[in-house]
């Protein structure tokens, strides 16, 4: 009798191990069901990354066109040569002592936009002797100031970036000694001009005109 108990315990045992695996491998199998839920959210947060990414990008490529604005600006505000000697010919041109014709600016010039003073020499059109007057334009960093003394006879001009040296042709010393207009460039009157942080300085006297 104890014998077939025992057989009969090991089979309700048995049994009962086969019903507990049973039902842990239907645990596991819906437990295991719903992992797909994550997914979903990982696949949303990625693309919400892409789109923000894309958003940064368009912000950053804004900035550019005012960067090429402010380099067009500031290479605009230094003189140009050639409107800095318009307007010093446009003066020359309403000053009395010339004969009409108008003025021409030499290659006998100095000018740049960076010295304090420069220079740059004109002369009278159409005008082919010795005493045709001429006119020293003054330039500080690139920009007209004025002339040395207007419209007159020169015999020479000479500048280092800071002063400009004028050898004014003095025809009343001429007279005086008795000398030739042939020998005008032995009769100078020297006037030296300088910037004082303000305007133009001279030092130095402009000669007469003759008879004066």
């Amino acid at each position: 009798m104890s014998g077939r108990s025992v057989r009969r315990g090991s089979m309700l045992v048995s049994a009962a191990v086969a019903g507990v695996v049973a039902l842990s491998g239907c645990s596991t199998d819906e437990t295991a069901a719903p992992t797909s839920a994550p997914q979903v959210d990982e696949e949303t947060t990625t693309i919400t990354t892409t789109t923000t990414v894309e958003d940064d990008s368009e912000s950053a490529d804004t900035p550019n066109p005012d960067v090429d604005d402010n380099d067009t600006d500031g290479g605009s505000s230094a003189p140009i040569q050639e409107e800095s000697f318009e307007e010093a010919v446009a003066d020359l041109n309403s000053m009395e002592g010339g004969n009409g014709s108008g003025w021409t600016v030499t290659d006998n010039t100095n000018w740049d936009t960076t010295s304090e003073l420069t220079f740059a020499s004109a002369v009278q059109n159409e005008i082919t002797h010795s005493t045709t007057s001429g006119a020293v334009l003054l330039f500080h960093k690139g920009e007209y100031v004025g002339t040395a003394g207007g419209p007159r006879t020169i015999n020479s001009v000479e500048g280092d970036g800071k002063t400009v040296t004028v050898n004014f042709f003095d025809v009343n010393k001429m007279i005086e000694d008795g000398g030739a207009f042939a020998f005008k460039d032995q009769y100078n009157a020297p006037v030296t001009y300088s910037w004082d942080g303000v305007e133009v300085a001279q030092e130095g006297e402009i000669p007469k005109a003759e008879g004066n």
